[in-house]
């Protein structure tokens, strides 16, 4: 059933590292993380390709499904014509043979005392119904779901006054705030899998924290959440989950803390593969099984960063993770095609419960860097390439036409009863878009370019798209 259900990346990924990847193509001011990076992945690769004995565990491969994405905030989520966007993902998706969703219910989300504080509280239980929809719609298609259920982020839910409202609360208020609206997801939205926290970094930052939570603070806040979901009888329906990056400083001794808080599984957010940090994350997965968890990795992919930024401070690590302007250039696509075929093995090998690679614009294309493009623009002061626009273009000429990628000669998994679509002799394909292939375009859902924000990707700088049948065009603010 898996290999017919099985996520198109999956069939391009497992083929990635026939060729090594060449880092020829990139401009000179790059060659040498190129190498660098490319150093690291084949290491990793094969080591992974060793360790793996062939067999396919069932792993729910999935996508992220920005549309749905907590920190567009109620003004977006809850918009005429929002849930028709999502639904068009969702119907994309599950086209192709997507296993399961992706999507963020982060605090106060779904906190009620945080719409009062906000004189919005008739929003409340339309955000409540709109996340019980979406579960729904994802499980009517088959998908299984996975929320993550961490923290808002101000820099990108702009229309709400999140950093003042967390100036507000103590570390004890702002676990407990944290601990019902996963409470409430767990109730009443009831996903497949909840996953508490994977950044204890990044939601230190967010919440404006004096200090990164130590290992013990953060596993007792875990424990706390933990022992309430319990209380109120969550044992199994959803799995629970929380972990922490693989870049994590001293993340043997966060791991060693957060195993015992109770959770069902540990998840691992993977961007790095610096400092033998994949290998590192392979040695995550083998203690938490040890200790009797599941595992999973819920967002992944290769951040372009040097290793001297990876030995910064823990802020610092998570800003560079996430100020990578020149990601969807096209000689960065064969380290992106091998660092997702490793990830891929490592799945199968270790059992994860899910893979949900992020982003996954660039799955459809890249922009072709032709020498003079590299420069990029200023938007709302921050770096980004110009040719984003071109890009989207291109992926939603892809995406209309059902195109897989490069490895075309491997179908997508088909659906029953509906028949793969296999790629289009003489066209310039992605090897990364099998991973979906749908009926309709994109365009962007709030007009703008795609702003790198920080301090992560999975909300701040999550690039929010629609499914469109029309012609790509800036949608109206």
């Amino acid at each position: 059933m898996y290999r017919n259900l099985g996520l198109c990346f999956v069939l391009m990924c497992l083929h990635a590292g026939q060729a090594a990847a060449q880092c020829s193509s990139a401009p000179a001011s790059l060659s040498a993380l190129c190498n660098l990076l490319q150093g690291d992945l084949d290491s990793f690769n094969t080591t992974v390709t060793a360790g793996w004995n062939g067999v396919k565990t069932p792993v729910a491969f999935g996508a992220e499904v920005t549309t749905a994405n907590c920190n567009r905030g109620p003004a977006a989520l809850l918009a005429p014509g929002a849930f028709a966007q999502v639904l068009s993902q969702l119907n994309a998706f599950a086209l192709v043979g997507v296993q399961s969703v992706t999507t963020c219910i982060g605090f106060p989300a779904l906190y009620q005392p945080f719409y009062q504080y906000n004189n919005d509280p008739q929003d409340y239980p339309k955000m409540v119904a709109f996340y019980q929809n979406f579960v729904s719609e994802a499980h009517k298609r088959g998908l299984k779901v996975v929320i993550e259920a961490s923290v808002l982020f101000p820099s990108v839910a702009t229309d709400l006054p999140l950093e003042k409202y967390y100036a507000t609360l103590s570390e004890a208020q702002a676990t407990a705030g944290w601990a019902q609206n996963a409470l409430t997801v767990a109730q009443q939205v009831q996903p497949d899998w909840l996953n508490l926290c994977s950044e204890p970094d990044t939601q230190s930052a967010l919440l404006g924290l004096p200090a990164e939570y130590t290992p013990q603070q953060y596993a007792t806040d875990i424990a706390t959440i933990m022992s309430q979901l319990r209380a109120a009888g969550i044992n199994g329906k959803p799995l629970i989950g929380a972990g922490m990056g693989n870049w994590q400083t001293n993340g043997s001794a966060y791991l060693q803390a957060i195993v015992g808080a109770g959770t069902d599984y540990i998840d691992l957010h993977v961007y790095s593969a610096n400092l033998n940090l994949l290998p590192l994350t392979v040695t995550y997965l083998d203690a938490a099984r040890a200790a009797g968890k599941g595992v999973a990795i819920s967002e992944a992919w290769l951040k372009k960063v040097t290793d001297s930024q990876m030995q910064a401070s823990e802020f610092a690590i998570i800003q560079a993770l996430n100020g990578d302007p020149y990601d969807n250039f096209s000689f960065w696509e064969p380290l992106d095609s091998e660092f997702l075929g490793a990830l891929v093995k490592l799945s199968y090998w270790k059992n994860l419960y899910y893979l949900s690679p992020f982003p996954f614009d660039w799955f459809f294309a890249y922009l072709d860097y032709n020498g003079s493009n590299m420069a990029g623009v200023l938007w709302h002061g921050h770096s980004q390439s110009r040719g984003a626009l071109r890009c989207d273009g291109r992926n939603r000429r892809r995406v209309a036409a059902r195109r897989v990628c490069r490895r075309g000669t491997h179908l997508c998994g088909p659906r029953s009863g509906e028949r793969a679509v296999a790629a289009q002799p003489g066209r310039k394909r992605n090897r990364e878009s099998k991973h979906l292939s749908g009926r309709d375009g994109f365009e962007r859902v709030d007009g703008r370019l795609p702003v790198r924000r920080p301090v992560h990707p999975h909300g701040g700088g999550a690039v929010l798209v629609r499914y469109t049948r029309s012609r790509w065009r800036p949608s109206p603010r």
